[in-house]
């Protein structure tokens, strides 16, 4: 009996020992933000014009952005790029913004976006996408606005695709514009 189990030993030893799946390419995120969402219905009056004046990562890994189907998912190496981006959501949701480099709007609020978490991962039949994003935003009269968003979304878990895995976060970033943008309306026009 022991010499079968050690025979066994080293034969695995020699073949290059017992078969392990190749590991697989990690999911690169693209730096496009792609809206999922509708536009909001109802909406009157000018746009809320907003400048952001800075676009802070401050998330933990700036690489690693989830694990789906076992593959990991890696961020877009171009953080600034990718939530420039995410901020053009806005304008479907009734704010005007201007990044830092435009001319300066001095009636716009003055805002910093800090992306502190994107995490998408594979849960049995399902993608469960997070993200958490505070926004500091100060009016021309001095009102203020401090406030950490969560924008997530669970949905069915149908391949693990890249196309799949970019559409997901794409809501969760929707969700955070949606609750972002009803917050900085109201700063721009107080009741």
């Amino acid at each position: 009996m022991r010499t079968r189990i050690a025979a066994a030993v080293v034969a695995a030893i020699l073949w290059g020992g017992p078969a392990v799946a190749a590991p697989q390419q990690p999911l690169q995120l693209q730096a496009a933000f792609i809206d999922t969402d509708t536009p909001v219905v109802g909406l009157t009056g000018p746009a809320c014009p907003v400048t952001f004046t800075q676009l802070i990562d401050a998330r933990h890994d700036p690489v690693t952005a989830g694990d789906v189907g076992n593959r990991s998912v890696h961020a877009p190496p171009n953080a600034q790029a990718w939530m420039g981006d995410v901020l053009t959501g806005f304008k479907r949701r009734g704010v005007a913004v201007t990044q830092d480099g435009a001319t300066p709007d001095l009636a716009a609020l003055q805002a910093q976006m800090t992306l502190r978490t994107v995490w998408i991962q594979a849960t049995t039949m399902n993608l469960s996408a997070n993200v958490l994003v505070t926004i500091d935003a100060t009016a021309p009269d001095g009102r203020t606005l401090h406030k950490t968003y969560r924008g997530s979304v669970v949905k069915m878990n149908w391949a693990s695709s890249q196309d799949e895995v970019e559409r997901d976060l794409g809501y969760a970033f929707a969700d955070f514009l949606d609750k972002a943008a009803s917050d900085l309306r109201a700063v721009c026009r107080p009741a």
